[in-house]
């Protein structure tokens, strides 16, 4: 665990984790690239940030809230910490897009990052991807 990390932000009082995974990426601009908007000058990746947005924003005002919101630094950190309710962790995807692309091969770590970098955005905690089927071994 990184220094001056602290699992407790990221889980209710009760030590529960009810994480909101909000961390999608390539396949989610891929859809709302397909949809056109009322103006057409909005790319998927400002509709993707918009649409994250709107989600914490409806998350700030539920009454019940996610003990942490799983978000990944490619479109949502640091832009989006502010937006993260109070009382709400934030954990920080670490994995690279494109594990799909090469089955059996796992997946890697995105350049650049690591779980003392995702601190540096405002996250509470870092998730990697572990990819296992216990058929393979």
């Amino acid at each position: 665990m990184t220094a001056g990390a602290d699992p407790s932000a990221l889980a209710t009082a009760g030590g529960r984790f009810t994480i909101a995974a909000l961390d999608h990426r390539d396949a989610l601009v891929a859809e709302f690239d397909r949809l056109e908007t009322s103006d057409g000058t909005e790319s998927g990746v400002d509709a993707l940030r918009r649409f994250k947005a709107d989600v914490l924003a409806a998350i700030g005002a539920a009454p019940v809230k996610p003990s942490a919101v799983m978000l990944e630094p490619e479109y949502s950190l640091p832009d989006l910490r502010n937006a993260v309710p109070d009382g709400v962790g934030v954990t920080c995807a670490l994995e690279a897009q494109g594990y799909f692309d090469a089955p059996g091969q796992g997946n890697a770590v995105m350049e650049g990052w690591s779980p003392a970098r995702v601190r540096t955005v405002g996250a509470d905690g870092a998730k990697l991807l572990v990819l296992y089927r216990h058929d393979r071994g």
